[in-house]
C-alpha cells in the first residue's frame, strides 16, 4: 500500500519551485496612497522587518520602508519568508494573503504609504535611522528592567506581548545588543503607542528617541542604567 505524500511546508505551499536559482522573488499586493491595491513583485532580499500588527495580521516592511499587509500571523508569515527550508523553495505567491484580504490590517498605522517610487527627504537619516532607548526585561515575568539603547535598523521584528498585548511589546534584534546582551526583549508599551512614537520622531526629522520615562514600569523588581 502506497504512503500518502509529506504535507508541504508553510513554505512550500506559497512557493513554486524554479530550478536552481538561489534569489526568490515575493508577489503580493501592496496599498497605494489612493486606497487601492497594485501587485508587485520584489527580491525576498529586500525584506528588512516583519511586524506582527495583531493575533491575524502581519506586515513585510521592505528596506525602502514600504509595508505590505498580510492576512498571516507573524509567525506564519516568518516561516514563508525566512524558514528553515527557504533557501530550497522557490518564488513566494502572496497574493492570496494580502491587498484586499489585508485590508482589515490598513486600520494600524505602518511605517510608510507605499509608494515604489519615494525618496527620502534626507538619504543619510534613513540610512542612520533612529536611536531608541527603553527600559526592558528579557524574560516574560521578570519584572528587573534594564536600560537598552538601539537602532531601529537593529530590529528584525517586533509584535504584542503574547500574554500581555494590550500593555507591552515584544522586540527581536537582528544581533545580541553589545551592551546588554539582550537579542530578545520586552518593553512596557502597547506596540501602537510603540509604533507611533516612532512614527513621529521619524516625521520630525529625529533621530534619538528617548522613551525611558514611558517604559518605566511602576512594579519593576529593580533598573539597571
Amino acid at each position: 500500500m502506497s504512503q500518502p505524500p509529506p504535507e508541504k511546508t508553510l513554505s512550500q505551499k506559497f512557493s513554486r519551485l524554479r530550478g536552481g536559482d538561489s534569489e526568490r522573488f515575493v508577489s503580493a499586493y501592496a496599498p497605494t496612497d489612493e486606497g487601492g491595491f497594485v501587485p508587485v513583485v520584489f527580491r525576498s532580499s529586500r525584506v528588512d522587518m516583519i511586524v506582527g500588527l495583531d493575533e491575524n495580521f502581519s506586515a513585510l516592511r521592505l528596506d525602502d520602508g514600504v509595508t505590505i499587509p498580510a492576512a498571516l500571523p507573524l509567525q506564519e508569515l516568518r516561516a514563508i519568508v525566512f524558514g528553515d527550508d527557504y533557501k530550497n523553495s522557490g518564488d513566494i505567491d502572496l497574493m492570496t494573503v494580502t491587498g484586499e484580504a489585508a485590508a482589515e490590517a490598513r486600520k494600524v498605522t505602518l511605517s510608510r504609504k507605499f509608494n515604489p517610487t519615494a525618496q527620502s527627504d534626507s538619504a543619510a537619516d534613513d540610512e542612520k535611522g533612529v536611536d531608541i532607548t527603553v527600559f526592558a526585561h528579557k524574560e516574560q515575568n521578570d519584572r528587573r528592567f534594564h536600560m537598552v539603547r538601539f537602532n531601529t535598523s537593529d530590529m528584525a521584528y517586533f509584535e504584542p506581548h503574547a500574554n500581555r498585548p494590550e500593555t507591552e511589546t515584544f522586540i527581536s534584534l537582528k544581533k545580541e545588543n553589545a551592551a546588554t546582551g539582550f537579542k530578545d526583549f520586552y518593553v512596557q508599551m502597547p506596540m501602537t503607542n510603540f509604533m507611533w512614537n516612532l512614527e513621529a520622531a521619524k516625521k520630525s526629522g529625529r533621530v534619538a528617541l528617548d522613551l525611558t520615562e514611558t517604559t518605566r514600569a511602576s512594579d519593576a523588581k529593580g533598573f539597571e542604567l
